[in-house]
C-alpha cells in the first residue's frame, strides 16, 4: 500500500504494521510483532475500532486468535484462478452470521458478516 501511495489517498491514518521483521519507522506508522500487540498499541492510543487490511497470512493470524468481530467482503464481477487468498491455510474455523448487504455499484456487492463466538 505504501509503494502505491494508498495511505496518502486515504488520509495517512495511524497504521500498525504487524511483522516479525523490523521496518523503517515513519510518521503515523509503528510496528508490532503480533496481532495482540497491535491491538494493545491501538487500544492504548484510544482506538475503539480497527480495520485489518492485509493478506491471507495476516487475516488468518487475527482469526486464529479470535480477534475479528466483523468481516466486510466486496464481491466483484471477476473470477480468477490466482491471487492472494482471503485466509492463508491455518488451523481455525469460524461461523459467520450475515448482518447486511450493500450494493456498491451496478455489479459490486458488499457482504457484512458478524463472527459468531
Amino acid at each position: 500500500m505504501k509503494d502505491v501511495n494508498e495511505f496518502v489517498k486515504i488520509g495517512n491514518p495511524f497504521t500498525v504494521v504487524v511483522s516479525k521483521k523490523d521496518f523503517v519507522k515513519e510518521k503515523n506508522f509503528v510496528s508490532a510483532k503480533s496481532p495482540k500487540e497491535a491491538l494493545k498499541i491501538l487500544k492504548d492510543k484510544g482506538f475503539e475500532k480497527v480495520l485489518v487490511g492485509g493478506g491471507g497470512m495476516l487475516n488468518s493470524s487475527f482469526m486464529k486468535e479470535k480477534l475479528i468481530d466483523e468481516i466486510h467482503l466486496d464481491v466483484e464481477p471477476l473470477v480468477f484462478g490466482r491471487g492472494i487468498k482471503l485466509f492463508a491455510d491455518d488451523d481455525f474455523e469460524s461461523r459467520l452470521e450475515l448482518v447486511g448487504t450493500k450494493k456498491l455499484s451496478a455489479n459490486t456487492v458488499q457482504l457484512h458478516y458478524r463472527v459468531l463466538r
